[in-house]
């Protein structure tokens, strides 16, 4: 054969492939005449991410990424969760007047909740306001919203049913905060500091004037003849509203971190600084404020409340903090509800979720009821739990650099250390199928770890990869393995001792994770989406069709017909798989955070993310 030839023959060869890969493309778009169907929220637990806070009595509200949380702190050192709203939007600050809370939700305006049962919370009604509701007070009949781009929102909330927006001004700022006294509204206008409008006729708020703060403003609380605005990196500024036609600046302290929230009470300042923590201000003078004390806090202070001795600070990723403030200038943490790392990875077996939280290790839940999921078990592994699953009374965890951990789970609500395999270098991912553990070694390979003996795991068979290994499937004698840039392998483990690469297609994306049904892979691509793949010969696996997700696809899970995406910043995907090769979105669900885990079981679907477990159906 002539090298042209050869060259037109390669040529040919190369086109066909193109256009098979052309012709298997398919977008995650609906095809037309059809309709995706948002997943029925069930449950939830293990919330993350605490924003806001409020206090009302022994009871604690605080604003989480998927809604209210309320907390029980009568014991201050066990603070206890009573009741959890989930909302549609991004949940700010509230007032609470009686037990009915006025949530600004962000995208979704303002909510009016009833939580006069706090384990059965219940919606009255709500408006949509134009911006991003971030902040809510209360004065009489009204509800007065910092809303963003859109300034200062005014709703008539005497029918609690049927709020109405009746009034508004549009700030020349980002408005953030407010607060209410007598006939002006203090709005914490970002970059534009502190405008002061006119609201003795609610239904026409009239700007006043303005009172420049150095930085940012995010937060103001008024109290006597002052207004505390907590301004991000320029730390506290007090202006003097005596006469609010015209404020002016009268004290300023420079916090250490960056002031997110502020609440004053008697001659203290209470200043959620970020990094920084809790900053105890003295403003007796007023114009000399002066720092008296200040804690430490584990996580990010977003947002502070008090009621006599206690103060809470929403504390991001920490959780919410109770601090003894006593004694002002040595305040304590004396309680803490944080939650442990976000969720990566979730197993279910029986009545039990199994998740793997990356800085926490093992999480049991328990989820029998599914509308009420509860935490009941738990396990710090030692390193950064990524994947998990359960056989046979074990949890076999893939935990980072601390490799496998073999936890004991035969009663769910004590789990034990059976046993540790330690790969010395970085576990990533984990299948478990009789006695032998497969184990995703990153680019050190594959781990074959024999598992018979629980407590004494132990090495017995090693494959080497071309690409670094991000996920793994145990079907019968053969593993299928997410190789990150060179695609899905697959090994032969019939003598575990030796396995062998038999088999592998190159994916165009970046392989995280990969799931087998019958004669098909089904390969979560990372940004190149999702690739199915024909297993039918295992030397030769051919591309069947490649989905294009909105996210970056993590994980996948088969059950019930369907294959179930994690994809990321687009939340749960579920496609109807009766013709593998053509795929149709049936279903999806926005979790807020970033989906990294997916487990189908009995009709239900579980979504590990960012913020929490999710239960969809």
């Amino acid at each position: 054969m002539t090298k042209l030839n050869r060259l037109l023959i390669a040529v040919a060869f190369g086109l066909i492939i193109c256009l098979a890969s052309a012709g298997m493309a398919q977008s995650n778009a609906a095809p037309a005449g059809t309709s995706v169907r948002k997943l029925d929220y069930v449950g939830s637990a293990m919330w993350t991410g605490a924003h806001e806070v409020r206090m009302a009595g022994n009871l604690v509200y605080c604003a989480m990424p998927y809604g209210l949380e309320v907390f029980d702190i009568k014991d201050p050192s066990h603070p206890r969760m009573i009741g959890q709203f989930l909302t549609e939007g991004t949940a700010h600050r509230m007032a609470v007047v009686d037990s009915v809370v006025y949530l600004a939700d962000g995208e979704d305006g303002l909510l009016i909740i009833d939580f006069s049962n706090p384990s059965s919370p219940k919606i009255l009604g709500n408006v949509d306001t134009p911006g991003h509701a971030y902040d809510v007070e209360i004065s009489g009949k009204y509800a007065f919203i910092a809303d963003g781009a859109s300034g200062l929102q005014v709703v008539d909330i005497s029918k609690p049913s049927a709020p109405k927006l009746v009034g508004t001004y549009d700030t020349p700022g980002t408005a953030y905060g407010v607060a209410v006294m007598g006939k002006y509204a203090y709005i914490a206008d970002g970059k534009e500091g502190l405008q002061v409008i006119n609201i003795s006729n609610p239904k026409s708020p009239r700007w006043t004037v303005r009172a420049d703060t150095r930085g940012e403003a995010r937060d103001v609380s008024v109290a006597g003849s002052y207004a505390y605005v907590a301004a991000a990196d320029e730390g506290l500024h007090i202006i003097d509203i005596k006469k609010p036609t015209a404020p002016f600046s009268i004290g300023f302290y420079d916090t250490p971190g960056f002031a997110r929230g502020v609440e004053v009470a008697g001659n203290l300042a209470y200043v959620a600084d970020g990094h920084a923590g809790l900053q105890v201000i003295d403003v007796t003078v007023p114009d000399a404020p002066r720092p008296i004390g200040h804690c430490e806090t584990p996580g990010y202070a977003e947002g502070v409340a008090v009621a006599g001795t206690i103060a809470c600070i929403g504390d991001g990723d920490a959780g919410m903090q109770v601090i003894d403030i006593s004694k002002p200038q040595t305040p304590q943490i004396v309680g803490s509800l944080g939650r442990p790392g976000y969720i990566t990875d979730v197993d279910i077996l029986g009545d039990y979720a199994f998740t793997a939280c990356h800085d926490a290790g093992l999480r049991i839940i328990k989820v029998s009821d599914p509308t009420a999921p509860q935490l009941i078990g738990e396990y710090n592994t030692p390193g950064s739990a990524t994947g998990v699953q359960v056989l046979d009374g074990y949890a076999f965890i893939a935990d980072g650099s601390a490799g496998l951990q073999i936890v004991n789970i035969a009663d769910p609500m004590k789990p034990a250390l059976a046993g540790t395999y330690n790969s010395m270098w970085v576990t990533g991912d984990v299948a478990v199928a009789g006695n032998y553990a497969y184990v995703a070694d990153g680019d050190r390979g594959l781990k074959i770890v024999d598992v018979t003996n629980p407590q004494n795991p132990d090495l017995v068979g090693h494959l080497d990869t071309n690409g670094s290994i991000n996920g793994v499937a145990v079907e019968k004698n053969y593993l299928y393995v997410a190789e990150g840039s060179a695609g899905m392998l697959i090994v032969d483990v019939t003598d575990p001792t030796n396995p062998r690469a038999i088999g592998s297609y190159d994916t165009p994306g970046y392989s995280l994770d990969v799931a087998v049904n019958g004669n098909y892979a089904y390969v979560a691509d990372g940004d190149g989406g999702l690739q199915i793949i024909d297993i039918s010969d295992k030397t030769k696996p051919l591309p069947v069709a490649l989905i294009k997700t909105d996210g970056t696809a993590r994980k996948v899970a088969v059950g019930n017909g369907n294959l179930y995406v994690a994809d990321d910043l687009a939340g749960v995907l579920v496609y109807d798989m009766k013709n593998p090769k053509a795929p149709q979105l049936a279903a999806n669900y926005d979790t807020k955070g970033r989906c990294f885990g997916v487990a189908y079981k009995n009709g239900f679907v579980y979504a590990a993310d960012l913020y929490g477990l999710l239960i969809l159906k």
